[in-house]
């Protein structure tokens, strides 16, 4: 038998809706044993009692009666078992997101495995919810109930029941540690084939380019092979499982059916009481055959449920959203980066002491080359991630006391590549401001050069655009980026190399914008155009996350011969 405590405790916070339904199935049970009865009564009057006038009429309307009433209560058994799942995996998924933009490190997880875990896990503990984990009290119960009944009626009927009932669940237990080898492996064989799928959608232009089509179509069909190698490997035990339940009550039900029978015809038991308890049997171990028939299920979102909690166990970052402190940059003065270090764990360092103060209002750019932990700053100060050693403080105070809603409120941020999302251009510039106005969204648009694009489509800023922006050339993209950050109206505005998978054209269009950003913000660039470089009024050149040298970009080439010779291997130039 399956029962995840961890998962199961979910159930708590929703007791009222998991009790109706225990409640509903319970109530069907006795209705049922009422409706035997009258049943057993019948065929009892008709074939031995046989009354001149007795007319049925009455006991047939009382068993349609509690028909009616034993189709209602399942109808509300099955009904909150569902609303229950549905709540229940609402709350998981919601859970799983706040995990997902609060997490450190994920484990390496790519996009297809979390896809996965979002979708198919999620679902896969539906049935554990709606169907086994009420059958696994049911089980217990629904029997218990017409035991009761069924004691003073015939002693050693009820006594073989309780010596057999058990062997069931006995036995599934026995089972499940058998399979829940199979069910990890055949849910880690999914997770992969999604995660490949997903990478061949997004690779196909490569494939095809590359002429790799049918190589990969292989790949497919030997990825296909291990989830039916391994999902068969799950339904051998399932059928198994199944067939040894089955066999278990029908030996039982075959036992009862005998001892009865001979008794019977030695007239030391009534047929009336006979009768009843032979149509009691198969429905006292109906519960535990429902619940061999959900044990599939019940191993699948097992299963299912060790993968979500490994996310939901994964290490969180303090957060602070309770904190009454906000971040004001109208009076602040100085960002301060002091003895800050950071490390992935079991991993190199990626900054190493890194000391740096940033005045308000000021223009900064960070250059190095690939890996020097550049980008790492940009994910300190965004708060992606918390440095393992050392603080980053606004005016003496550490960011981590401002809660992380307000101080993201405060920041503006330029990826290499900005993500644009399905829907059209308005929606995706209200991301950055969602109180923007159209006028607000024209005149954003106006500054980064795209207001003639947007007049020229014949639904304007109701466009839609393809996911990742597949309509938009690159510069374009990139150019509502900068319109995002326009509106975004921040103090403090994060610029990563927002120009380097752009064309020359491209490049100067988005450097044409930088101008627009207003005064007052502190802009901090991730560089690697000299023209960048040169306007800043200081340039931080990093090195293996370390701050290598430090100062204006004719002060570097003079001091510095290191920076000199990044300039001119990196940027093509030392001075325009």
């Amino acid at each position: 038998m399956i029962l995840e405590t961890r998962l199961a405790r979910h159930v708590l916070k929703f007791p009222w809706l998991f009790a109706l339904a225990i409640l509903s199935a319970e109530l069907s049970a006795i209705v049922l044993i009422f409706q035997l009865k009258l049943i057993a009564r019948l065929f009892n009057t008709l074939i031995f009692v046989k009354p001149v006038q007795f007319n049925p009429r009455s006991i047939l309307i009382s068993i349609a009666l509690l028909i009616a009433m034993r189709a209602l209560f399942t109808f509300v058994e099955n009904l909150a078992s569902q609303r229950l799942a549905i709540k229940i995996k609402s709350e998981i998924r919601r859970t799983l997101s706040q995990r997902l933009l609060s997490c450190e490190n994920l484990q390496g997880r790519n996009s297809g495995d979390l896809q996965s875990v979002f979708v198919d896990d999620v679902e896969a503990i539906d049935l554990y919810f709606s169907q086994y984990l009420s059958q696994v009290y049911l089980s217990f119960f629904i029997p218990l109930t017409m035991l009761v009944f069924v004691f003073p009626l015939d002693l050693l009927s009820a006594i073989i029941y309780v010596v057999t009932i058990p062997l069931i669940p006995f036995f599934m237990i026995l089972i499940g540690k058998f399979a829940q080898e199979k069910n990890d492996r055949q849910l880690g064989v999914l997770h992969q084939m999604s995660s490949f799928f997903y990478d061949s959608i997004r690779g196909i232009k490569t494939l095809i380019v590359l002429n790799q089509i049918e190589a990969h179509f292989k790949r497919i069909r030997k990825a296909a092979m291990e989830y039916q190698k391994a999902t068969m490997a799950v339904l051998r035990i399932s059928f198994l499982s199944a067939f040894t339940l089955e066999l278990l009550s029908t030996i039982a039900t075959a036992i009862i059916a005998v001892q009865i029978g001979i008794r019977l015809l030695q007239g030391r038991l009534g047929f009336e009481n006979a009768f009843l308890i032979l149509l009691i049997t198969p429905e006292i171990y109906l519960p535990l055959r429902n619940l061999g028939l959900r044990f599939h299920a019940a191993m699948n979102g097992a299963a299912a449920a060790r993968n979500i909690f490994s996310i939901m166990d994964s290490p969180v970052k303090v957060q602070n959203q309770d904190s009454k402190i906000s971040p004001d940059f109208d009076k602040a003065k100085l960002i301060e980066i002091k003895n800050v270090y950071f490390r992935y764990e079991d991993d190199r360092p990626l900054i190493t002491n890194l000391n740096l103060k940033i005045e308000i209002g000021s223009r900064i750019a960070i250059v190095g080359a690939s890996g020097s932990g550049k980008s790492t700053i940009f994910q300190l100060l965004l708060r992606f991630i918390e440095p393992t050693q050392g603080d980053i403080v606004v005016d003496g105070i550490n960011i981590n006391q401002f809660s992380l809603t307000d101080w993201r409120d405060r920041i503006a941020w330029m990826p290499q590549n900005t993500l644009l999302l399905n829907g059209s251009i308005r929606q995706n510039l209200l991301i950055a401001n969602p109180m923007a106005c159209d006028s607000d969204l024209l005149s954003a648009l106006e500054q980064v050069n795209l207001l003639g694009l947007i007049d020229s489509l014949p639904k304007g800023l109701d466009t839609m655009i393809s996911e990742y922006g597949h309509k938009l050339s690159s510069g374009e993209r990139q150019r509502i980026g900068f319109a995002r950050i326009l509106l975004r109206k921040s103090a403090l505005i994060l610029l990563d190399e927002p120009t380097s998978s752009l064309d020359p054209e491209s490049q100067e269009m988005i450097m044409d914008c930088m101008p627009e950003l207003p005064e007052t913000a502190t802009v901090i660039t991730i560089a690697h155009r000299l023209k960048t470089i040169i306007h800043a009024n200081r340039i931080i050149y990093m090195r293996n996350g370390e701050i290598a040298a430090m100062g204006k970009h004719s002060e570097l080439l003079l001091q510095d011969q290191e920076y000199a010779a990044f300039c001119l291997s990196t940027i093509g130039e030392k001075n325009e």
